[in-house]
């Protein structure tokens, strides 16, 4: 929690981003997204299955479908 009021300073619309508000390149997330996926002994994730998944889970819940950006 700590980390992330010390950052509450930087207004972008990313919810990830390096420590001066630039965005994160595709290939530390990818990199990142596949070894905590490995350590939870999860197959198949991914970026765009994280966000579908999410997105779902938020309709379920009941919330309006509207269209995000890719």
């Amino acid at each position: 929690m700590s980390a992330l009021q010390a950052h509450r300073h930087l207004r972008s619309e990313r919810v990830l981003c390096q420590g001066a508000g630039r965005p994160l390149k595709q290939k530390i997330v990818q990199d990142f997204l596949r070894r905590a996926a490995r350590r939870a002994q999860v197959s198949n994730a991914g970026v765009h299955r994280l966000r579908h998944t999410f997105c779902s889970h938020v309709a379920m819940r009941g919330a309006r479908a509207r269209r995000a950006p890719p």
